[in-house]
């Protein structure tokens, strides 16, 4: 009965009770003690946490997804080589097709660029020129106006 008082105070010593739902598994301490006192690094842990839950589901989808390809690549095999004379020229084709095209806009954008610069040095120059123009008027404006 002693030992349930405070020393000197008279008031009654509350026991601890422990939280409803924390999950303390074999016994050993919860989850939150773990953590620590500090918040830096229980963001810390949460983080590793959810990168360790989403590199798990990403691992987890390129198996999948390897696995598929193997397996559509072995079932579609012998259509694959029974049809090769006809993805053979195909695949040229459209190779030469891609290639065509992308040449093309190459083509374009070089072209529009050579042409957006030749449009900005014709307008420098006629600026110079129009700049040198109002310079020169204005120091004969200037010098006629003096009486020497």
């Amino acid at each position: 009965m002693d030992d349930r008082y405070y020393k000197g105070t008279g008031q009654a010593q509350l026991k601890k009770q422990p939280r409803v739902g924390t999950i303390t598994g074999d016994g050993g301490p919860s989850f939150r003690r773990l953590e620590g006192p500090y918040s830096e690094k229980s963001t810390q842990l949460r983080g590793f946490m959810g990168l360790l839950v989403s590199s798990g589901l990403l691992f987890i989808l390129s198996g999948i997804t390897i696995t598929a390809s193997v397996l559509s690549l072995i079932c579609f095999a012998p259509i694959i080589i029974i049809t090769s004379p006809l993805w053979v020229p195909f695949g040229i084709l459209l190779f030469l097709a891609v290639a065509g095209i992308l040449f093309l806009c190459v083509f374009g954008l070089v072209a529009a660029a050579v042409v957006d610069l030749l449009v900005v040095q014709v307008l420098m120059k006629r600026l110079r020129l129009m700049a040198y123009e109002e310079l020169f008027e204005r120091n004969q404006n200037i010098f006629a106006s003096r009486e020497f």
